[in-house]
């Protein structure tokens, strides 16, 4: 179990951190080890992720707008930082049955990405709409778009080529999740334009689950 030592590690940097308060070059060395520390644990939540068979869905009946509005204002803080938009829309009557935590973790996982790309003054934008075949998902940037070479293999693990860091499990994940769901995720990308990914949730995901969740 990876959990237990590296929380001992995190725990036992941050009362070292505090005792030495006056100490700059020792807090800045358990910086340094609660920042490793953590993405061990994201290594570590990953492995396990990519590693496990199909999910256990836990599924919710949720309002896409409140949903999506929700996730937005929790990455608008990082985005404003670095000089960058991000915004969400599409009608607000749209309710789809899904994973929420499971399902955000998808989301997440593809506006990271766009950020980890942008460059100041970019926009990253979150749209969504009713077909006759279910809902469709859009999150478009136009920043510096993915290579050719790296566009056949994104979804699969361990592509970190161009990333900073990571595990290269991200988006394999992603599609792990989407896929959990009977859904599907393609992407399509111009160099220099940007780049666009798209989730399509069958019609039937909407009669899955009685119970509605209002975000807001």
């Amino acid at each position: 179990d990876f959990k237990n030592p590296m929380t001992i590690i995190k725990g036992t940097a941050e009362l070292t951190a505090e005792r030495y308060a006056d100490d700059e070059k020792l807090k800045r060395a358990c910086t340094t080890i609660n920042a490793q520390v953590n993405r061990m644990a994201d290594l570590t939540r990953d492995i396990l992720e990519y590693s496990r068979g199909r999910s256990n869905l836990e599924i919710k009946t949720v309002n896409l707008a409140g949903y999506f509005q929700e996730i937005i204002a929790f990455h608008q803080d990082a985005f404003r930082r670095a000089g960058l938009h991000i915004a969400a829309a599409g009608p607000d009557n749209i309710a789809v049955s899904i994973d929420p935590t499971r399902f955000q973790r998808v989301i997440d996982n593809i506006i990271n990405n766009a950020r980890e790309a942008l460059t100041p003054g970019d926009e990253l934008r979150l749209r969504w709409s009713l077909t006759d075949r279910g809902v469709s998902i859009f999150i478009s940037d136009n920043g510096p778009g993915i290579a050719p070479e790296i566009l056949p293999t994104i979804f699969d693990p361990f592509v970190t080529k161009g990333k900073e860091g990571g595990t290269g499990l991200g988006l394999a994940i992603a599609r792990k999740i989407v896929e959990d769901h009977g859904a599907t995720i393609q992407v399509e990308s111009e160099t220099g334009k940007g780049t666009v990914f798209k989730i399509e949730l069958p019609l039937k995901m909407t009669a899955l689950s009685s119970q509605v969740l209002n975000y807001s």
